[in-house]
């Protein structure tokens, strides 16, 4: 199937801020989607710090939608087909589009690193059902995937961290394949910053608790939700991500947290704004995109693509400064399937 990713990718980039992403990353963010067939929701990754014009490129996509194909036909798809790598991920795609499990994961978030020279594959992050959906079951996804029993110590790890979340359903859960470094993501949600450093206590996480709470304590009271994003090798990872999300007036928040993360350091001034520039909506893809959307889901969708900020996340490692990376969303009308 010819895909369409790029055209989308092109209509975007023109509103991608040059301080955000430099014209190599651009060049890799073209690559990856010319390999794709279908984009309709996703995002970048934007390192906020100075000097680091980087992205990461994401995708987010429903069961439908991997039942229409997830890679193009064009050479760049064909080129990903033939890497050992992606084998794994388009087999659970098939199946996911049409087996029973799909119940436990509601979208699938492909993520792929654009730096010098990429990973093979990108990362795999599933996404709970709105109703939620247990640990085990995400956990069991991963493993349909990988073609292998998760290690005991790593499962064990993940589902302490579920046990302090007292009953309530963990968001995310994901595997970083194609890097050096493969561990599990785990996102947890929701959470107030006491919650948050109880949690951190009782699951023994091995980072330094004070350092990531007063981050927390910092900036936690210009957003209106914090999650927690933590990584898990054969264990915990002394490294936390504290996501902080805008759900109630993001036009005026935004030039808030965003100002608070210069004045300390974070995130660099030409960034920031090239944040706050990113909201608002792209043109909708050109006749020849517009004729082969419509051919690939059966109905027309002249909309145009929606911009906004997505989320800031802040991340604690030993021996590092804190890092700050932005997330910015696209999404085609609103979703179509």
């Amino acid at each position: 199937m010819a895909g369409i990713a790029s055209e989308y990718v092109s209509a975007l980039a023109p509103a991608l801020p040059s301080a955000l992403v430099s014209e190599g990353a651009l060049a890799r963010l073209q690559e990856a989607a010319a390999a794709l067939s279908f984009v309709a929701e996703g995002g970048f990754e934007c390192r906020l710090g100075p000097d680091q014009k980087v992205i990461d490129f994401q995708v987010c996509l429903s069961a439908r939608q991997a039942a229409l194909g997830v890679l193009s036909d064009s050479p760049a798809g064909q080129r990903a087909r033939d890497l050992p790598a992606w084998a794994p991920i388009l087999r659970w795609m098939q199946a996911w589009a049409s087996s029973t499990f799909s119940s436990e994961v509601a979208c699938v978030w492909l993520e792929f690193d654009l730096h010098a020279p990429p990973p093979e594959a990108p990362g795999v992050f599933f996404f709970s059902p709105t109703q939620g959906a247990s640990l085990q079951g995400l956990l069991a996804s991963l493993e349909q995937l990988t073609g292998a029993p998760l290690p005991a110590s790593q499962v064990a790890a993940a589902l302490r961290c579920q046990r302090a979340l007292r009953g309530r359903d963990v968001a995310s859960l994901g595997l970083t394949l194609g890097r050096a470094e493969q561990a599990l993501a785990l996102t947890l949600p929701g959470l107030s910053v006491e919650q948050a450093s109880e949690l951190l206590l009782e699951i023994e996480w091995p980072g330094d608790h004070a350092h990531a709470i007063a981050v927390a304590r910092r900036f936690a009271p210009f957003a209106d939700r914090l999650c927690l994003m933590l990584p898990i090798g054969t264990d915990l990872w002394p490294r936390v991500g504290i996501e902080l999300y805008l759900d109630k007036n993001p036009a005026e928040g935004w030039p808030r947290l965003l100002g608070e993360l210069v004045q300390e350091g974070l995130c660099a001034a030409d960034k920031g704004a090239g944040m706050l520039a990113w909201p608002g909506s792209s043109s909708p893809l050109p006749e020849s995109g517009l004729a082969r959307l419509a051919a690939l889901i059966g109905a027309p969708n002249p909309r145009p693509i929606e911009r906004r900020i997505n989320h800031v996340k802040l991340t604690c490692s030993p021996g590092q400064s804190t890092e700050a990376k932005g997330y910015l969303a696209f999404r085609h009308g609103g979703g179509m399937i």
